[in-house]
């Protein structure tokens, strides 16, 4: 009797542990589709998926905007290949490509070439070629760097090397914190960069992808005689969208 009435506790045990196995599995991701939590995001956008940013730089020292703030548009051609377009108020536009050459669900690496066509003033080609990585942990931290060398093409001068890197705690599903940073070598003697912060709150989604996501940071630039070369506050918007049809994906019904 003792044993019977074990085998029957057992069997209960193990059908509720199978169940709340099942109702935890988290539900598989459609093809094609961008996650809504920033530090689960891919290198490259997926496939027909689109993103435009635009950015509003504060100079706190001068107390002025800055009217050269980067803005971007972006699309990605397959799940591997990004392509797109820079622009700001003052400067040149550019065009930007990104291929992600490794992935995994722990890490991105890749390649991205960036140049700038002097359309608006009268300057020099310039060349970015950088070697982002992304490393993403325990569906909540994320680390990106980069190694990037900016060339000015028509000049003999040394290419200016820089260090990025951003480390960044998901909060919840929507909202993620982030400290940042860079360090750059310029003509081989002269060190500057920034560090700073962005909180990140995307205020628009479907159950399975973002709409719109604003970034609220500020940076400290490094250099010079004094060590603090000027505080910038920067407000960005990021407004996605997709080219392909995507479905919501529910999890398998219980067994």
């Amino acid at each position: 009797m003792r044993a019977s009435f074990a085998i029957v506790v057992a069997s209960i045990l193990a059908s509720a542990a199978s169940a709340h196995a099942q109702s935890t599995v988290h539900p598989p991701m459609p093809d094609h589709v961008l996650p809504i939590r920033y530090v689960e995001r891919p290198l490259t956008l997926p496939q027909g998926a689109f993103r435009l940013d635009q950015s509003l730089v504060f100079d706190v020292e001068s107390t002025q905007f800055v009217l050269n703030a980067p803005n971007a548009l972006a699309v990605g051609l397959t799940d591997w290949l990004e392509i797109g377009v820079t622009y700001t108020l003052l400067r040149d536009p550019g065009a930007l490509a990104t291929l992600r050459i490794a992935h995994s669900d722990v890490i991105d690496a890749g390649i991205r070439v960036q140049t700038t066509v002097p359309a608006l003033t009268h300057g020099d080609t310039d060349l970015t070629v950088s070697f982002p990585i992304v490393l993403r942990l325990a569906h909540w931290f994320r680390i990106q760097t980069a190694a990037i060398g900016e060339f000015l093409l028509g000049q003999r001068m040394e290419p200016t090397l820089r260090f990025p890197l951003q480390l960044a705690v998901q909060a919840n599903r929507r909202m993620f914190f982030a400290l940042q940073g860079s360090a750059s070598l310029v003509d081989r003697r002269f060190w500057h960069g920034d560090i700073g912060f962005v909180f990140g709150h995307t205020v628009a989604a479907t159950p399975i992808r973002p709409i719109g996501e604003v970034r609220v940071g500020a940076d400290f630039l490094l250099g010079g005689s004094s060590g603090l070369a000027g505080f910038e506050a920067t407000v960005s918007f990021s407004f996605f969208a997709t080219a392909l049809p995507t479905q919501q994906v529910s999890a398998p019904p219980p067994r």
